[in-house]
């Protein structure tokens, strides 16, 4: 199977927020107001999922509000790229109700980080 590169975000495009594991609560209004920051240097639109501040005493929401808030970022067609909030243990609950259907052909980038590199590499 080929992958699919995704074309370089430009001005204007929009990217969608959504906490697949743990909620935007859990960040510090210091830490987001420098995130936005940046996101707006870069002229970036920056919408959020409907669940993403939701947080029950594990700093998460529930399985079907995270999942609706990737699928309908999946759906809008307006949206160019998602960003999580943060990766995590919580996302895996996801795995089995994914609408994997909704998500084939599009491009998916993951970037390394020191602690879990990609496979592979």
């Amino acid at each position: 199977m080929q992958p699919i590169v995704p074309p370089k975000l430009r001005r204007g495009a929009t990217v969608r927020v959504i906490a697949p594991a743990c909620s935007l609560a859990m960040i510090g209004r210091e830490t987001r107001d420098i995130a936005d920051r940046r996101l707006q240097e870069l002229g970036l639109r920056v919408t959020f999922g409907r669940h993403v501040e939701e947080a029950d005493a594990f700093t998460s929401s529930s399985v079907a509000s995270r999942l609706a808030d990737l699928h309908e970022a999946f759906a809008d067609d307006e949206v160019r790229a998602i960003l999580t909030v943060i990766g995590g243990y919580n996302s895996n609950g996801l795995l089995g109700a994914i609408n994997w259907d909704l998500t084939a052909g599009h491009a998916v980038y993951a970037r390394p980080c020191r602690r879990h590199p990609l496979p592979g590499r």
